[in-house]
């Protein structure tokens, strides 16, 4: 299946695309999109529909809340959250989370983080980017069809990390 000369080596598919994408992740975006991303799940679905991960920066989780009330309840649990996010990430990629009371995204207020994701189509990946995923991709994963949906998955699991820089810068503004 590989070219002539190599050797292939069975593979956890997750280890696999946890390589793939820990490469790929030069500036940390990836790790700041999944430490955003696990929120939910850290949280639970009480709190998430009162509160949004924003960011991480310098290891600093940046929750938005949509009231005092709910930034005091979970201020009072941050202890657990912390735990739950570095026992997934290391005690380095999060070091502390800080609440803060501002207005939630109606596509976000309500609802799963999950549910509300979307990467747009109307800026795609530079060729540059998308030869070096498909490069990265291609030397790892023989079958065709699994190597075009992980290019897919990461194509827009990088496209979706640059939208939140971007969304992130023009918040602070």
């Amino acid at each position: 299946m590989g070219s002539e000369g190599q050797k292939a080596h069975p593979q956890r598919l997750a280890d696999l695309i946890e390589r793939l994408l820990a490469r790929a992740d030069r500036g940390d975006g990836l790790l700041k999109a999944r430490v955003c991303s696990a929120w939910e799940e850290v949280a639970g679905p009480a709190a998430c529909k009162h509160s949004r991960a924003v960011r991480l920066s310098e290891g600093e989780l940046v929750v938005a809340v949509d009231s005092a009330a709910w930034a005091n309840e979970m201020s009072l649990m941050a202890g657990r959250y912390l735990a739950a996010l570095q026992k997934r990430f290391g005690n380095e990629a999060v070091r502390g989370i800080r609440f803060t009371v501002s207005r939630l995204p109606k596509a976000v207020a309500g609802e799963s983080r999950a549910a509300s994701l979307h990467v747009s189509t109307d800026t795609p990946l530079t060729p540059e980017q998308m030869r070096a995923i498909e490069t990265r991709v291609g030397r790892a994963v023989a079958d065709d069809a699994l190597r075009t949906t992980i290019v897919k998955a990461v194509a827009a699991v990088v496209k979706s990390t640059e939208e939140g820089v971007q969304h992130g810068r023009e918040e602070r503004g």
